[in-house]
């Protein structure tokens, strides 16, 4: 699942990258056929099918920058009241860790995960931005910290299919559990766009 997801965005890092449009039409049709034959597009993003460089960025930008800035704590206030809060109860991303409540709670136990962290730009608007925005345990957010997602190879830490340790490379980082690396990846590439 993960190499899957993995393979998704390298597809379409490699369709918006401005140099492939420029350099090479070949590797925009490659791109697209790699994608077409593993995933569906939806209507919506149908009009995109071919497109690569700046233009595949700017357009889809077009589709998904009509964002409503509600600040911080009212972004906080949605994500835990309605957004992720099913029949009062609100479940950690990264666990399966739950709380009940009906608004934003003691920041003590549950707190507000940015995927895209505050320390690599998730600034202004970003910060509240409800796309890369998700429910986690504040013991979990701490250990998480602003490290980069990876898979990891050699664990310090884990809890309920989530770990924290080296990648491949020796990278300190963090690893999703598999229930929610689909969700992030989407969360990442928006953000990245």
């Amino acid at each position: 699942m993960f190499q899957k997801v993995v393979l998704f965005i390298v597809l379409f890092v490699s369709i918006f990258s401005s140099n492939i449009s420029k350099a090479d039409p070949a590797s925009c049709k490659g791109a697209w056929e790699s994608i077409l034959n593993v995933y569906t597009i939806t209507p919506e993003y149908q009009a995109l099918i071919g497109i690569c460089g700046l233009d595949f960025k700017n357009k889809l930008w077009g589709k998904i920058s009509t964002n409503k800035d509600l600040g911080y704590s009212g972004a906080r206030k949605i994500m835990f009241s309605k957004l992720d809060n099913v029949n009062r109860v609100v479940c950690d991303v990264y666990s399966t860790q739950c709380i009940r409540t009906s608004g934003i709670p003691d920041p003590k136990v549950f707190n507000t995960e940015h995927s895209w962290c505050q320390s690599w730009g998730a600034v202004g608007i970003s910060k509240d931005d409800l796309h890369h925005l998700y429910p986690v345990s504040s013991n979990i957010n701490s250990i998480r910290s602003n490290y980069p997602f990876c898979e990891v190879v050699a664990s310090t830490w884990s809890s309920d299919g989530s770990v924290f340790g080296e990648s491949s490379s020796g990278t300190l980082c963090f690893e999703p559990r598999d229930e929610h690396k689909g969700e992030l990846a989407r969360a990442m590439f928006y953000f990245s766009v």
